[in-house]
């Protein structure tokens, strides 16, 4: 910031990278006060007509959580170009406006705007309940006929879109037709089928995965001790992911010993469980 304050006095040129660069530095919220000076530094020296000038205000806006003032960026816009559009639906997905986002989506259609796999990936976030599965399934259709449905990410976030909204034989479906996988794509798997009640399906996903060779992460294991919640679930495949758990040093994890906690205080274990918290290093709010 001193460097831009130092550029404005001696009248250095500042171009739409120079304040690119400033507006993403200015994004967090303990800086926003910065951008809106630079902002307002933008208009007084006519840089408002550049659209890379006006996605970065949009950017900062979005990034910094103010969806009011990203709004009215966008609305201000003279010309939008693809980065306006998914900045503004990325916006939308954060605040959780799933109703706007697919309003910008059916208004870039439309108007027959170029779409990408970012659009899509906003789009999918914005259907992942069940409030919004028909058109989750209308935005999958959407993916495929774009050409689309073969991304990895884009897979990624179709699996996710059904499993939040408790359709598992989609997001199944969605995962045996993808041709590569990766692991976000079995956590997403694995966690669907451990929320929607699928447990042994979820510990057989996970078998399956490292047998192909992924090396799980606290997110995996987090999710596959999800679906060990029962006596029953404990005896059959909570022990052993367990020793799994020890074996690769994921004990010292606090998201997976706030999962081992969980799983053996709902199984009635409240010993190993307690054991289990008096060891934590760091007890957070999770616990």
């Amino acid at each position: 910031m001193r460097f831009f304050h130092l550029m404005h006095h001696v009248h250095k040129k500042i171009n739409s990278t120079t304040l690119a660069t400033l507006l993403l530095v200015c994004s967090s919220v303990d800086n926003l006060k910065w951008g809106k000076g630079i902002h307002s530094l933008v208009i007084k020296l006519g840089l408002y007509s550049n659209v890379c000038t006006w996605n970065s205000l949009l950017g900062m806006y979005s990034e910094g959580g103010r969806l009011d003032d990203a709004e009215f960026i966008f609305k201000e816009m003279l010309e939008r170009d693809l980065i306006s559009w998914n900045s503004m639906m990325t916006c939308y997905v954060r605040g959780g406006g799933s109703l706007d986002v697919l309003k910008l989506l059916n208004e870039m259609l439309q108007m027959k705007k170029a779409i990408n796999y970012v659009t899509f990936m906003s789009a999918l976030a914005a259907c992942s309940n069940s409030v919004f599965i028909a058109e989750g399934k209308i935005v999958h259709a959407l993916v495929i006929f774009s050409g689309l449905h073969e991304n990895l990410a884009i897979g990624n976030a179709t699996i996710t879109m059904y499993a939040k909204s408790s359709t598992m034989v989609e997001a199944k479906k969605v995962f045996q037709m993808m041709p590569k996988r990766n692991l976000v794509t079995w956590n997403a798997l694995i966690g669907g089928l451990a929320e929607n009640e699928e447990p042994d399906e979820a510990v057989k996903a996970f078998q399956l995965m490292r047998e192909e060779g992924i090396k799980a992460d606290y997110i995996t294991l987090s999710n596959v001790l999800g679906a060990c919640l029962t006596p029953d679930g404990l005896l059959k495949h909570g022990l052993a992911i367990h020793a799994h758990i020890v074996l690769t040093g994921f004990e010292s994890n606090s998201y997976v010993q706030n999962s081992l906690i969980t799983m053996y205080a709902k199984c009635g274990d409240l010993q190993s469980s307690e054991c289990i918290f008096d060891g934590l290093l760091n007890k957070n709010t999770i616990s």
